[in-house]
């Protein structure tokens, strides 16, 4: 019975992660979708040209990054993996080996995915996962000057890229035959975007109030618009 009982647990609580992933990631949605109804600069968030544009979205495409996919003006594109929480661990089965497995994938399917119009994003919640904050700063190294650049960086960015490079190795293989892994690459187009999530956080404040203003003749007019579109974007 002790078993029976710990793996209801268990699947209560998947069940219940599950669930809050889904919900951050429709609000990522939601206040994605407002930013391009409202027509609002969002390149510099993903670290691209600032006047970037988000023009279409698409979500769970069901093939590589799925989450979400940010069509911009430029002509690019950001493709979103949105997690609650997501541990730096080379482990073959972790979450972060699965995501690092989808970005390889991406590029796998896109030879000629360019950094300078392009990003591969790993959504979190405000103050969650903070080591994947020490892996970008050494990505963003890694991007200037190569692997060489980490030298002049911290030990944890060093540690931090070295897990990188080991769930690399493997993605790369099962989907390029012959190509050494292309590490600055990857670094160039990763990064780490972090929204307040929840009924008082920043994402909907700022996105109630951004839809309000740019369709409803107000900041305070946005409030029921808003929740209306989250409810939409959580059945899709």
């Amino acid at each position: 019975m002790s078993t029976t009982k710990k793996g209801a647990k268990g699947m209560r609580a998947g069940g219940r992660a599950t669930e809050a992933g889904m919900s951050f990631q429709a609000e990522v949605g939601a206040f994605l979708a407002v930013q391009m109804l409202a027509g609002a600069a969002v390149g510099q968030g993903f670290g691209l040209k600032h006047d970037e544009r988000i023009i279409a979205l698409r979500f769970e495409s069901g093939s590589g990054v799925d989450d979400v996919i940010v069509t911009l003006s430029g002509g690019g594109k950001v493709s979103l993996q949105c997690k609650t929480s997501l541990s730096l661990s080379s482990g073959e089965t972790s979450g972060f080996a699965k995501t690092i497995g989808q970005f390889v994938e991406e590029l796998a399917a896109n030879p000629a995915l360019e950094s300078t119009k392009n990003a591969l994003a790993i959504t979190l919640p405000v103050g969650e996962s903070k080591t994947l904050d020490t892996l970008e700063a050494a990505c963003r190294r890694v991007t200037a000057g190569g692997l060489t650049e980490l030298k002049s960086g911290s030990q944890k960015e060093r540690t931090a890229f070295d897990t990188l490079k080991k769930v690399v190795d493997r993605a790369w293989k099962k989907h390029f035959d012959t190509e050494a892994p292309d590490y600055r690459r990857l670094a160039s187009l990763l990064r780490v975007r972090r929204y307040e999530r929840g009924d008082k956080g920043a994402m909907r404040i700022e996105g109630a109030a951004l839809l309000g203003r740019a369709l409803f003749g107000g900041d305070s007019a946005g409030a029921a618009p808003f929740a209306q579109l989250l409810d939409a974007v959580r059945e899709l």
